[in-house]
């Protein structure tokens, strides 16, 4: 996949994050202000919240790599010689899908967290 392809997913991706963040934002303000008696909580302080939380909860990735490497080296001995091709012409099909797949996690994210913020709003609204 070329790099413009990349540059957009992750430009689309850091917009997500930055919709994530004022979704979280206003939940917070919505509801932990007055059920826990603390401050409102601005975009960018959540933002570095949000950020924060990643760092903590986020997976060992090069961990993950190496053991994916190591399954793939298991799994490419395995192969026989007459399904090689076959195998790499299906491999080549996946990496092609790629893109979709990616925008359609996106997608599933920004429906995720209008449908948060929408049910937010409405429990804030007409049942807090």
């Amino acid at each position: 996949m070329n790099w413009k392809k990349w540059a957009v997913m992750w430009a689309v991706a850091m917009i997500v994050g930055l919709y994530t963040t004022f979704v979280l934002q206003n939940l917070w303000n919505w509801f932990a202000v007055g059920a826990l008696h603390v401050s409102e909580v601005s975009f960018w302080m959540m933002y570095g919240l949000a950020m924060l939380i990643h760092a903590v909860f986020k997976r060992n990735e090069e961990k993950e790599e190496a053991g994916f490497k190591h399954l793939g080296i298991l799994l490419n001995a395995c192969v026989p010689e007459e399904k090689r091709s076959e195998v790499r012409e299906e491999i080549e099909s996946e990496e092609k899908s790629l893109p979709l797949k990616i925008g359609l996690m996106i997608a599933g994210q920004i429906l995720d967290n209008s449908l948060t913020l929408g049910l937010g709003w409405a429990v804030h609204t007409f049942l807090a």
